[in-house]
């Protein structure tokens, strides 16, 4: 971690770090987005009042809803979208946002991913064994064929029975292996009603979803190894990170600045600004988590960087099959995400045998996409489950800070009895 100054600063140092590059941001976004120029001007506020770290609060907030219906032309800075790099958040709560990035800045994200798994323990010519969505499976790069960062990747919708044979087949070992909560559990399953011994696990690492107490604890217990959360977004990347020995989350102080929006309570909407994008930028901005901030204070001796004690974000479950097969949530989460007519959705495992679809429609549904729905949910679910729709068109106002696109009532049970 000696290589790393973020983690020796002293807190009036990572403060004025902050300060320097939020004004630098909010500069360029006053200066070039139609958008945050107007906003700013209605709201009374100029980049000129940024004078000391607590002017920071000066700034007025965004709103995801704000953003949501915003043209993307008024908000970026750089129109050259041939240059640009795009990336949407997943819409299953929402209709999606774009989020673009110049080429340094993609850079920069990735470099924080990186440092951030360095921090967490992982090595350079460390191998990852990594469970992904086949959108996020990628050809391996130059350096990645020279041994550097290599990856291993699991296509989560192939038979998880099928990726634990793999696996144990190929290893002894595992330097870093990675995933999602609910498909790290799937594994796990597989693992506990197997023959083969899984590989040792080195490093142990989840992401992309909210890691829950039971899942935590019986992800441990399988693999015999500490899970390690990654806390990141679409728009920000890497947010906080754990490390051994500690159960609070690191913030990445210097790439992003994160604020409690209720200072009167501990659990509350987090608002984050991206300190390194300013093509798309992301400035005291509402993500729509709820985070336990606790007492902020590192719990590692000559760390100074602020912690949160946990995330509150959007969950998802696992669905379980009649024949004890288990299918990974995104699977149907995919197959529901961006279809027309949908303005949000929620797929709900009350009994192992059926399942409610609730729907929030816009102008655009009809007959014939309900029917594609159920047809996809079938093929999904191996025709196992009873798939029965529900219309509820103010599904966005009933949502918790603790929503679950996919819920399973059955899921967290399911394990306890093996």
């Amino acid at each position: 971690m000696k290589f790393f100054p973020i983690l020796r600063k002293s807190r009036s140092e990572i403060e004025q770090i902050q300060l320097k590059k939020i004004k630098r941001v909010v500069n360029i976004a006053y200066e070039k987005s139609r958008f945050y120029h107007k906003f700013y001007d209605d709201n009374g506020f100029r980049p000129n009042m940024l004078r000391t770290y607590q002017d920071i609060n000066l700034i007025p907030i965004v709103h995801r809803s704000l953003l949501r219906i915003t043209p993307v032309d008024e908000i970026v800075t750089n129109h050259n979208y041939d240059k640009l790099h795009l990336h949407t958040t997943s819409g299953s709560s929402g209709i999606p946002i774009k989020f673009y990035y110049s080429d340094k800045e993609a850079f920069l994200s990735d470099y924080g991913t990186l440092r951030t798994y360095l921090i967490m323990g992982m090595k350079l010519t460390d191998t990852t064994v990594a469970l992904r969505d086949p959108i996020d499976i990628r050809k391996p790069t130059f350096y990645q064929r020279l041994g550097i960062i290599p990856y291993d990747y699991y296509n989560i919708y192939k038979p998880m029975s099928e990726i634990y044979e793999k696996i144990c087949l190929k290893y002894d070992n595992i330097d870093v292996l990675k995933g999602m909560p609910s498909d790290l559990l799937n594994l796990c399953y597989e693992i506990k009603k197997g023959t083969k011994k899984f590989p040792k696990v080195k490093l142990l690492i989840s992401d992309s979803e909210v890691l829950d107490d039971f899942s935590r604890q019986f992800i441990s217990e399988v693999i015999g190894r500490p899970v390690l959360d990654f806390y990141g977004s679409v728009e920000n990347g890497c947010i906080a990170f754990q490390l051994a020995g500690s159960q609070k989350y690191f913030l990445n102080e210097d790439l992003v600045m994160v604020e409690n929006e209720n200072k009167e309570s501990n659990v509350s909407d987090v608002i984050i600004t991206n300190l390194r994008n300013t093509t798309f930028p992301i400035i005291r901005y509402q993500i729509g988590d709820v985070v336990d901030f606790g007492d902020g204070k590192s719990d590692i001796s000559d760390i100074n960087l602020k912690t949160i004690d946990g995330i509150q974000g959007k969950y998802l479950d696992f669905i379980v099959l009649p024949d004890k097969s288990i299918i990974s949530p995104h699977i149907p989460k995919q197959e529901l995400t961006h279809l027309t007519g949908i303005k949000k959705f929620q797929i709900i495992q009350r009994e192992i045998d059926k399942v409610i679809v609730k729907i929030e429609r816009d102008k655009e549904y009809s007959e014939q996409i309900e029917q594609n729905i159920l047809s996809k949910l079938n093929h999904v679910f191996k025709n196992q489950i009873v798939c029965s729709i529900e219309y509820d068109d103010i599904l966005s106002k009933k949502i918790t800070k603790k929503f679950k696109v996919i819920q399973s009532d059955v899921a967290q049970s399911f394990l306890s009895e093996i």
